[in-house]
């Protein structure tokens, strides 16, 4: 009977263990819902992945309740004093190759992602060896959603 009891209580554990996973996964989807008021109304998607004519890349554009909905923020590319630029680690997104990537602002509420070389990682500070310019702002709060979005997941509407 003891025996019994340990397995409940393992597998109790598990279950309990796997509750912030799918709590986590709804409250994911959750953020990628229709944006309420007269977007919806009118079907006005709260994101879209624009092709950029006469290049393979595409850009995410946002309508404003969907950037503050996801808490978008931005900081510019900055740079230290042995030369090389930075960005905030919390800009940094992978992708499935493990190549890493910011996404920059391409005008208001219009993000474009951008190959980065990371040199390395001093606390919140990536340092890198490439990279877009010095100022120029990238999204430090909010790049994995754009991540989703640019890739399909999700379904952002």
């Amino acid at each position: 009977m003891k025996h019994l009891g340990e397995r409940t209580m393992r597998r109790s554990i598990r279950r309990f263990a796997a509750f912030p996973v799918v709590a986590a996964l709804v409250l994911s989807a959750a953020g990628c819902a229709k944006v309420p008021g007269g977007e919806e109304a009118e079907g006005e998607k709260a994101a879209k992945v624009v092709k950029i004519e006469g290049t393979d890349q595409s850009k995410v554009v946002l309508l404003e309740e969907a950037a503050k909905r996801l808490g978008i923020e931005t900081s510019a590319v900055g740079r230290l004093t042995g030369g090389n630029e930075s960005v905030p680690y919390s800009a940094v997104i992978y992708d499935a190759e493990g190549h890493s990537w910011v996404f920059t602002t391409d005008g208001e509420l219009s993000y474009v992602k951008a190959p980065i070389t990371i040199d390395r990682i001093e606390g919140d500070l990536a340092i890198l060896t490439a990279g877009p310019p010095v100022g120029t702002e990238v999204v430090s709060q909010g790049a994995e959603e754009l991540f989703g979005v640019e890739d399909g997941i999700g379904e952002f509407e």
